[in-house]
């Protein structure tokens, strides 16, 4: 017995503990009832109980390696509590099993460029840790006494394993309010409980090969509303970051919010009821440009493993030069490797942009996620004037994005004065200011691009890659709505569609659009999982697909108008809001279907079973490594997983002149991350140092097709010259680079290398104007000293 209460002292403590923090969070952070909030510690304690058994009966069978036990598991209980709460204030979502899709890499990279640092949320932990330290102490004295309300709450705990674990539907007034509500430690261990032990309810032995293969359909919506010149349109895909349907239109939820594509989208063929695929960016370029089934993290996840399949680049490629526009970093979600595999002709990312342009504003802590939208266009523009015709683009934008800061201050005004006093705008000021600022951007763009004579011939695809999460959505179904406007002179007239069409139907309905009106030679067969989308403006839905809200949350299934999320049922009205459906049929149906595509497209994606030859322009530029070789790279130590290991430890091999293992652990690195440009140089320079200069220019070059303007090429590029004692060559590169990057001290340091041999008392000066700013700089020192022999 008294075992038993030493269990129940420790319960108790934990408990007060964690409604210490969500009675802070749910007063500080969030906007719930008091009912609500009540319901939200109940769920909170609920969970403490649920994970209580292993402990208790710890106590039960011995009492001091239990207490020890104690002592840590209840505390980092607490702790993990808290950070998943910050995640979901500062996301508006629960963390779930989506957390293992990403690399730790990647997750490092959204927290910095996210989010602010909030010391508050720390402060509560601190005090919740002290009363459990405290509480714990005390009740040491209380072990002899029976106390009624310990009585009462380890009861409830231990017996809460057998209360539902979501707050009833009664409770909940919109998205935001049912996740506040949820408890997202529970929330996150099922979902990583379901992810690593969930398997399919039945095998793949029923399901045929090439489950997703069907004719390529050629009547589609755009045969009937546009027109078609003798020659193949351009075609530019702009997916806005975040833009959800409730930002656009009349009768948005928040109108005003995007007038110019508001105005746009009356001259256009206008879908209002469009869905993404997923929930996130993740699946856009696939969903679009493929109508790709989903991997368990994405079908990008795959990256080199992704089987041979079918796109709009890879397809219209014999007779369209192919782009892709990126603000961010194209590694990101494997976007780049993704795009290598269809033979992108042109790729650029944060890399490729004038060193004189300025990035996205950082967040509190210096982060950015790269480029604005008018510098994304503005970029496209630019480059796309040397694209033979026609071309194909994908544009996809980034400032309507956490941490949500606009370039331009003065479009909070002009926000404040196109929401005519929204009370919204007040909740959640940048979020529209940078909805103003990715408008006015748009705007810009189309406008310059009109100036050009190919404009007569150009198709513009303007949807989102899904809908903005901070702004309270609804509905859980909300996340996926976005709009679609399909904008070209080419338009016989404008169309207002209020039927419901998913991102996954857009690649066929292109495909049948050429093949039909241009005589394009396409396979007779595609293994797209969704169809065309068919000239219909009434609301209804032949839409049946699957949706993904997060990695590895597949729960989600649309068919007709009917939608199951998370097991329920509901039916999708014509205002695009949900109702549910008490029905064990349709349930049924819908659960089947769900089971169904999850089934297909695990043979078709593990199987390599999507398409059964591919047409690919050019050949993969992945290394060869063999299985030998990644047994070396096994026996190493390091994180494979993560790029910026990779890299190190490589660096590290070469300093150790291990050139050649340095050089299969740096072309692994390169298959995982093709535009990882610090490790292509380093590979160059491995061979530079052993005096193989083709080599080393051949790696250098393959850099230089990539990006233009990354500093330390052009020092490559000098270095491996002068080394070859090809000064004139090493002085080109110089000048190429300060061309690009003026007053860079590395590159000067170069010019007086050279410069030595001609005029050393230019060099001296020049070094003297380097080391006053650089001191530590190896080159220039390396250059005095021969100004100044001891």
């Amino acid at each position: 017995m008294k075992n038993i209460q030493i269990g129940a002292n420790y319960l108790l403590a934990a408990v007060i503990g964690i409604l210490v923090i969500h009675t802070s969070f749910s007063l500080l952070y969030f906007e719930l009832s008091f009912i609500q909030i009540l319901m939200n510690d109940l769920l909170a304690v609920q969970f403490i109980g649920m994970v209580s058994i292993i402990p208790f009966v710890w106590h039960v069978i011995h009492q001091q390696s239990a207490r020890y036990f104690s002592w840590v598991y209840y505390p980092v209980l607490l702790m993990i509590n808290v950070v998943l709460l910050i995640y979901l204030n500062q996301t508006g979502i629960l963390l779930g099993a989506d957390l293992f899709g990403y690399t730790l890499e990647d997750v490092a990279f959204t927290v910095k460029s996210s989010t602010d640092f909030d010391l508050l949320p720390w402060i509560i932990l601190v005090i919740a840790l002290v009363i459990f330290v405290l509480l714990t102490k005390k009740m040491e004295k209380w072990v002899d006494g029976v106390i009624p309300i310990k009585i009462v709450i380890t009861a409830f705990c231990l017996i809460s394993w057998i209360l539902p674990s979501d707050p009833p539907n009664g409770l909940i007034s919109n998205e935001k309010d049912f996740y506040q509500m949820k408890n997202p430690s529970s929330h996150f261990w099922k979902k990583s409980i379901q992810l690593a032990f969930g398997t399919s309810s039945s095998s793949n032995e029923s399901i045929a090969d090439y489950p997703f293969l069907h004719p390529l359909e050629t009547q589609n919506a755009l045969n009937e509303w546009l027109s078609a010149k003798a020659t193949p349109p351009n075609i530019v895909i702009v997916a806005v970051e975040g833009l959800g349907a409730d930002f656009v239109g009349e009768a948005a939820k928040y109108g005003g919010s995007m007038p110019f594509l508001d105005s746009l989208s009356k001259q256009s063929l206008y879908w209002k009821n469009c869905l993404s695929n997923t929930g996130r960016t993740f699946g856009v370029l696939p969903s679009i440009l493929g109508s790709l089934p989903y991997a368990q993290a994405g079908f990008m996840d795959l990256g080199n493993e992704m089987p041979a399949h079918y796109t709009l680049l890879n397809l219209l490629s014999p007779m369209y030069y192919t782009s892709f526009f990126y603000g961010g970093n194209a590694n990101f979600d494997n976007q780049d490797i993704f795009l290598e595999q269809q033979g992108l002709d042109f790729l650029s990312d944060e890399f490729s942009y004038p060193s004189d342009w300025n990035k996205l504003p950082g967040n509190g802590e210096g982060f950015s996620w790269g480029y604005g939208d008018r510098e994304l266009y503005q970029h496209f523009l630019n480059q796309s004037k040397k694209f033979p015709q026609p071309n194909l683009s994908f544009l996809l934008t980034l400032t309507t994005h956490e941490p949500f800061l606009s370039p331009d201050p003065k479009f909070g005004e002009l926000a404040k004065e196109s929401m005519e006093g929204q009370a919204i705008f007040k909740e959640y000021p940048e979020v529209f200011t940078c909805l103003a600022y990715a408008d006015a951007s748009l705007k810009e763009f189309i406008e310059q691009y009109a100036e050009r004579p190919e404009f007569e011939n150009t198709i513009f695809i303007i949807t989102g890659d899904h809908r903005l999460i901070p702004v309270p959505a609804a509905v859980r179904f909300d996340r996926f709505r976005v709009p679609l406007v399909i904008y070209s002179p080419l338009i016989k007239k404008p169309v207002l569609s209020e039927s419901i069409v998913v991102h996954s139907q857009i690649a066929p309905t292109i495909l049948g659009f050429m093949k039909n009106n241009f005589g394009f030679s396409l396979p007779e067969e595609v293994p797209f999982i969704s169809s065309t989308i068919q000239p219909e403006i009434g609301f209804g839905s032949q839409v049946d697909v699957a949706l993904m809200r997060n990695k590895n949350e597949l729960e989600e299934y649309v068919s007709g108008r009917y939608l199951l999320s998370d097991e329920k049922a509901y039916i999708i009205q014509q205002n695009m809001t949900i109702k549910s459906v008490v029905n064990d049929t349709i349930t049924s149906f819908l659960k089947n279907k769900l089971e169904l595509f999850k089934q297909k497209s695990n043979k078709a994606l593990y199987s390599n079973q999507l398409v059964k030859e591919v047409i690919q322009r050019r050949k993969s530029s992945l290394f060869a490594i063999s299985n030998e070789q990644l047994k070396r790279i096994d026996s190493i130590a390091v994180d494979q997983s993560s790029t910026d290991s990779i890299y190190f430890k490589a660096l590290q091999l070469a300093r150790d002149e291990e050139y050649e293992l340095s050089r299969v652990l740096l072309k692994f690195g390169l298959n995982k991350s093709p535009n990882y440009h610090d490790m292509r140089i380093l590979l160059s320079h491995t061979f530079g140092w052993v005096n193989e200069f083709d080599s080393a220019t051949y790696y250098l070059d393959q850099t230089y097709s990539r990006t233009q303007n990354f500093v330390d090429l052009y020092i490559a590029y000098a270095d491996i010259y002068y080394w070859k004692k090809q000064a004139d060559s090493s002085i080109t590169w110089v000048n190429k680079g300060l061309g690009r990057f003026p007053g860079n001290n590395d590159l000067l340091a170069r010019k007086a290398r050279i410069l030595f041999e001609t005029n050393p008392q230019k060099a001296k000066e020049l070094v003297t104007k380097i080391l006053r700013e650089s001191p530590e700089n190896p080159v220039a020192n390396q250059v005095k000293k021969w100004n100044n022999p001891q």
